[in-house]
C-alpha cells in the first residue's frame, strides 16, 4: 500500500507492506526429532521523499513479532518482539543504475538481540533491448 502524503504523489510517500510468515515442521535433522516455528508477523514501511528525478531519501522502518521455535515440544525463548529503522539517500545515476546507501539498527527490543547496518546498494537493471526498443 502506498499513500501519498502531499499532493504530488511523486514527492513524497509513504510505503506499508504488512506480512505474515509461515514455517513448516522440520524433522530431518540429526541433532533434533523435530522443530516447528510459529508465524511471524511483519510490517515494513518506507518514507520516501524525492528531492528531484534523481536524488531521494528514505527513513525505512521494521516490526517483528512472533517466530518462536519449538524444538522436540520445548519452547525455545526466542521469539521476536523489535522494532529497527535505517535512513538511507539514493541517487538514480541512469535510468537502469541506481545507488542507494543505509544505516540503521534496532531501536527497541526485548529479547536482548542487538543490531547494526551499514549497506551500500547498486541496482543494474536489465531491459531486452530488442522486446522493449520502444519503451526506452
Amino acid at each position: 500500500m502506498v499513500i501519498p502524503l502531499v499532493k504530488k504523489a511523486d514527492k513524497t510517500n509513504l510505503e506499508i507492506f504488512p506480512s505474515v510468515r509461515f514455517f513448516t515442521k522440520n524433522d530431518e535433522s540429526i541433532a533434533f526429532d523435530e522443530k516447528t516455528q510459529a508465524p511471524l508477523f511483519i510490517v515494513e514501511s518506507h518514507l520516501i521523499h524525492k528531492f528531484n528525478k534523481k536524488l531521494r531519501a528514505t527513513f525505512n522502518s521494521r516490526y517483528q513479532l512472533g517466530g518462536e521455535t519449538t524444538t522436540n515440544n520445548t519452547k525455545d525463548g526466542n521469539s521476536f518482539n523489535s522494532f529497527g529503522g535505517s535512513l538511507g539517500i539514493g541517487y538514480q545515476f541512469h535510468p537502469l543504475i541506481d545507488l542507494h546507501v543505509d544505516y540503521g539498527g534496532l531501536l527497541l527490543e526485548d529479547n536482548g538481540i542487538r543490531s547494526e547496518m551499514f549497506r551500500v546498494t547498486l541496482n543494474l537493471t536489465y531491459i531486452n533491448v530488442k522486446k522493449n526498443a520502444k519503451n526506452l
